[in-house]
């Protein structure tokens, strides 16, 4: 629960500063259109459940924020594929959710944006494994999953002779 906690907080502390970057500020009265991509948490065909689940937890946000919040759900089997298609034509998202494996290509490409003048040194305190979001000598991620208990074990084949 912490982590799913600590996840929610970081999509919503990166949505906020999406937000403050988006080009000509939304004058009053109006929406900010702000694009969300994430992969299924809840099962590999949960992409229902996870864009229901999401739209209702962020909705009081996005309302309070003049947000008008597109969260699009895309399965494990293309993400990445996803990702390459959104930023070489221009439809990338504005906030998402990217695997390490995926960071150092897209940093390379200049499609992520460094968040470092997004934390003041109070803020990076809050976060227990902040510093892991750290890569090519700026922060472009924050952390939310640092490390996995893995448990290992096995059965005995003697037992199905």
């Amino acid at each position: 629960m912490k982590k799913f906690c600590m996840f929610m907080m970081i999509v919503v502390s990166l949505a906020v500063m999406a937000c403050s970057q988006k080009e000509g500020k939304a004058a009053s009265g109006t929406t900010t259109p702000l694009l969300l991509w994430l992969p299924p948490f809840a099962s590999d065909n949960g992409e229902a459940l996870d864009k229901e689940f999401w739209t209702r937890t962020l909705a009081s946000w996005a309302g309070e924020n003049k947000v008008n919040l597109t969260i699009e759900i895309t399965p494990w089997a293309n993400y990445e594929e996803k990702y390459l298609t959104g930023f070489s034509s221009g439809i990338g998202p504005d906030v998402g959710y990217m695997y390490n494996e995926m960071l150092n290509d897209f940093i390379d490409m200049g499609t992520i944006e460094k968040l470092d003048s997004y934390f003041s040194a109070e803020d990076k305190a809050k976060y227990l494994h902040f510093g892991l979001g750290n890569m090519k000598g700026a922060q472009y991620t924050v952390p939310f999953v640092v490390g996995n208990g893995r448990v290992m074990y096995f059965t005995d084949p003697a037992i199905y002779i």
